[in-house]
């Protein structure tokens, strides 16, 4: 494209054929640092370019050249005949991309040198300003490359540089590089939290998960219509990733997959009655965001109230009425008891 450009080539096994070879540049000067291949064999690049015109792509975290000299981020496809995204990284000065790592979801862990004032950090970063004339900086993208994940300075009053980085699996960075700053931000308790005096330092640093706020998450639910609940859901928004924490009314709602981009993930919902429910989705180390989802029973056929059985047979004739046994034999009325006449009283 220009004076120099990068190349990235993938050579196979043997090492007796291109897989692929490409150029990577602008129409003015490129050099390239740092690579890595993640488990799907895409590769991931960083270093410098001062063109105006670097090939970054439509929805790339910073489309625009930032100054004098932009780090930038490029990931190519398995193939290596397409950039899956490809974007500027930096600030009104100098700034230059030295190494990357990328972690199992396929995001990008990018460290190196700048010279901006006004480098794009993100807001609750470890250190929103810069130190000194040169810092470093630690920046995580998401996988789509869409957005800033986190994005920091890294120094003290007067220069580092950063040369290396890796990540855990639980998405910590390790960055290491040199300083020439007394006041470089160590950490108490550290192995060695004096400036040792002399021309240099190393400093090797730590950003643990959620100790960098990615950004809050949004929501967007609709009603959801699952009977009483228990189903698979696909939950639409922002910032949205399997590490994201979702509840529905207090009871977790496991996130089974998340789209590369931030915008949906598939969640299993709790069993729960009919009714508005309150959602919440947390990233680590954010405010969390809620909004209302209701739970809608479809409607079901009517179960037919339950009635005695209908008797269709004549009811049989009534039985003849028992015979009465006779009575016992009498020897006539009874011969009525005379009633005694007075007795005369006699005077004397």
């Amino acid at each position: 494209g220009g004076n120099s450009d990068v190349f990235v080539a993938k050579v196979n096994p043997a090492g007796s054929v291109f897989v692929y070879s490409t150029y990577l540049g602008g129409s003015v000067q490129e050099y390239s640092t740092g690579i890595v291949v993640d488990g799907s064999g895409a590769a991931y690049i960083t270093g410098y370019t001062s063109s105006t015109n670097f090939p970054v792509t439509s929805g790339a975290v910073q489309t625009a050249f930032g100054g004098i000299g932009d780090a930038f981020v490029v990931k190519l496809n398995v193939a290596g005949s397409q950039r899956v995204y490809a974007t500027h990284l930096g600030g009104n000065g100098v700034d230059a991309g030295n190494a990357i790592a990328v972690d199992s979801t396929g995001a990008a862990y990018v460290t190196g040198n700048m010279g901006s004032t006004n480098f794009p950090v993100t807001s609750g970063a470890a250190q929103t300003t810069a130190g000194g004339n040169f810092d470093a900086f630690v920046v995580k993208l998401n996988p789509a490359g869409t957005a800033f994940v986190y994005a920091t300075y890294l120094g003290g009053s007067n220069s580092e540089k950063s040369k290396g980085i890796a990540v855990d699996s639980t998405g910590a960075a390790y960055i290491a590089g040199d300083t020439r700053s007394t006041n470089f931000p160590v950490t108490a308790g550290a192995a060695q939290t004096v400036y040792g005096g002399s021309f240099h330092d190393v400093f090797v640093a730590k950003i643990a998960t959620g100790a960098i706020a990615p950004p809050s998450p949004t929501l967007n639910p609709t009603a959801y219509t699952a009977g009483t609940g228990g189903g698979l859901f696909t939950l639409t928004g922002t910032n949205l990733s399997t590490s994201t924490v979702i509840t529905v009314d207090g009871i977790a709602a496991p996130v089974l997959s998340a789209d590369p981009n931030g915008t949906s993930l598939v969640v299993r919902l709790p069993v729960h009655a009919a009714g508005a429910v309150t959602l919440t989705a947390t990233n680590p180390g954010t405010t969390s965001a809620t909004a209302t989802l209701t739970y809608v029973t479809p409607d079901a056929a009517p179960i037919p109230r339950a009635t005695a059985p209908v008797n269709l047979t004549p009811p049989a004739p009534a039985p003849p009425p028992r015979p009465q046994l006779p009575l016992a034999p009498t020897t006539g009325p009874a011969t009525p008891t005379p009633t005694p006449l007075p007795v005369p009283v006699r005077r004397t």
